[in-house]
C-alpha cells in the first residue's frame, strides 16, 4: 500500500510517496500558495497526478484546528484556509480518500512511531 503525504507549511508544502514500511518512495516540496484555497489544492491535485498513479490515498498535516481529521477550523497563516473542508475538497479533486491532521500532532505521533523519542516517552504518561 503507498499513500501520498502533503505538510503544509508557512512557506513550502513538502510531499512524498510512501510505502507501507513509511519509507520514502519519492520526495519533493512546492511554495505554499499566499493567495488561495483553490490554488494550494491545484498544487496537491498536480502532485496526485504525478505521484498517485498506484497510492492508495492522500495524508495531509496542516496547521490550526482541525476537526474530524477533514475540516480546518483555523488555519494558522494560512487565513484562506479558515473553515476550508480540506479532506473533502482533496477527495473531490484526487477522487481517493484523504484524511488532515494538525501538523503539530501529526510531528509528535511521527516521532513517537519512529522510535526517534523513545527518552521522551516517560514524560508523555
Amino acid at each position: 500500500m503507498q499513500a501520498v503525504v502533503f505538510d503544509i507549511g508557512g512557506t513550502a508544502v513538502k510531499y512524498s510517496l510512501m510505502d507501507e514500511t513509511e519509507s520514502f518512495l519519492s520526495k519533493g516540496s512546492f511554495p505554499t500558495p499566499k493567495t488561495s484555497a483553490d490554488d494550494l489544492l491545484a498544487g496537491i491535485q498536480d502532485v496526485w497526478t504525478r505521484l498517485g498513479t498506484n497510492a492508495s490515498g492522500i495524508a495531509i498535516s496542516a496547521p490550526g484546528v482541525i476537526e474530524h481529521h477533514r475540516f480546518q477550523r483555523t488555519g494558522g497563516a494560512l487565513s484562506y484556509a479558515y473553515g476550508l473542508p480540506l479532506a473533502d475538497r482533496v477527495e473531490e479533486l484526487c477522487q481517493c480518500p484523504a484524511t488532515v491532521g494538525n501538523d503539530g500532532k501529526c510531528a509528535a505521533l511521527a516521532e513517537l512511531r519512529s522510535g526517534r523519542s523513545k527518552a521522551y516517552r516517560m514524560a508523555l504518561r
